[in-house]
């Protein structure tokens, strides 16, 4: 199974800057923008996964969760031709398509390098801050143009002359989070993400740096530390609508993703007994995908190396975990007559774990159903023979004899 992850789009509608006057910042701009789904590869990305396809949550059944929040929600379905999310506008076509890493778990991503100030620059002279301003309003004026880059070098040669200054690290953070909002590159973020730390060890009641440190951690999945973040911006500021909203997409994120395999199967389990089985379905599969992201495969040179060598590559308790949820996907699959899919769940199951009884059960009645009787029997005569007293399986065996 190819990894696949979670990932919350916030809308930035926080003030950007523009060019300010020597007598302090003019009021801001807004600017709306939309974030990429994917990230490049870089050294400071999350570790390399194959790309998977991602589609966004039906918006009605995030507001049926949550009536207050416009939250865009992304998570797998499976839908094997569905077009990955594309931020607006779209890529040039021009441009060679970017590799996509597929997010793992929440957390599991690199900090950027810590950034080194001079001396000079933490306490600067007259002459060196009006420099440092000059250049911070000449990348203020660059960042309203959307020539981010060039804003960007604007801002470092301000942090070279002037690291002192909350506000600086900040505008920078802004221009890097849209450049990553452009380009999907991964780095970018992450250097966001540190512009925003250092903007609150300058200053911890600075209300932009709470919410860009906030909004880079939930591109980055990690919606505890980024809800977290939110709720120290609306403690300095109450009532911020930005804050608000972000930290209303973050608790709806959370409550979308399980905060383990053995929460996912509960969820799983719950809405099986409800009779909710699409929703079954969807719980075991991420549940699927967060043993994934702590158990990465160990693949082999050959890049054409069979599926089951593949899966045998974790350690028993992983695997065992793996054959229970793919056994529970393949029941509610059979409950939804797609027979066809939980066949290949108790296969793969099954290579996890060859003595899984409700595996082996549940193929045998699938296949029963698909009139395969002699797989059938086979597969009730394993499960006898591994539980003997399993009714199932007796009664499985009884009924296909006379077909074969």
């Amino acid at each position: 199974m190819s990894e696949r992850h979670y990932c919350i789009n916030i809308v930035d509608h926080w003030d950007v800057p523009r060019a300010e006057t020597h007598g302090g910042e003019k009021s801001p701009r807004h600017a709306s923008r939309r974030l990429d789904d994917t990230l490049d590869s870089s050294r400071h990305s999350p570790p390399r996964a194959a790309a998977s396809d991602v589609v966004a949550v039906d918006r009605a059944r995030a507001r049926s969760r949550s009536p207050h929040t416009h939250a865009r929600v992304l998570a797998p379905r499976a839908r094997p031709h569905a077009r990955p999310f594309r931020a607006s506008p779209p890529p040039d076509p021009s441009r060679q398509a970017r590799p996509r890493v597929a997010m793992r778990a929440a957390g599991r991503w690199t900090r950027a390098p810590p950034e080194v100030f001079s001396a000079a620059s933490l306490r600067p002279d007259a002459a060196s801050a009006d420099e440092a301003r000059a250049h911070k309003e000449a990348g203020n004026a660059l960042f309203v143009r959307e020539a981010w880059r060039d804003a960007i070098e604007r801002y470092d040669s301000s942090v070279r002359l002037d690291a002192s200054h909350a506000s600086t690290f900040t505008n920078r953070a802004a221009a890097r989070f849209a450049l990553f909002t452009r380009d999907g590159a991964s780095e970018e973020l992450m250097l966001a993400l540190r512009d925003a730390e250092r903007s609150l060890e300058l200053d911890p009641r600075w209300v932009k740096g709470h919410y860009r440190a906030g909004a880079c951690l939930a591109r980055l999945c990690d919606f505890a530390a980024a809800r977290d973040a939110f709720l120290a911006g609306a403690e300095i500021d109450p009532r911020n609508e930005q804050i608000k909203s972000a930290l209303r997409d973050v608790e709806t994120a959370l409550e979308e993703i399980p905060m383990g395999w053995e929460d996912a199967k509960t969820r799983g389990n719950a809405s099986y007994r409800d009779g909710k089985y699409e929703d079954a379905v969807r719980w075991y599969t991420r549940g699927l995908e967060f043993l994934e992201s702590l158990a990465p495969k160990k693949r082999g040179e050959n890049e054409n190396e069979k599926e089951e060598e593949t899966l045998l590559s974790v350690d028993v308790v992983t695997s065992a975990a793996f054959a229970t949820l793919l056994a529970n996907r393949a029941e509610a699959r059979r409950q939804m007559s797609d027979v066809q899919a939980c066949v290949a769940d108790c296969d793969r199951a099954l290579i996890y774990d060859p003595t899984h009884v409700k595996a082996t059960v549940r193929r045998a009645l699938a296949n029963e159903y698909l009139e395969k009787y002699d797989r059938a029997a086979r597969d009730f005569d394993t499960a006898s023979r591994l539980d003997p007293g399993n009714a199932i399986a007796r009664e499985g065996s009884r009924r296909v004899a006379p077909f074969l």
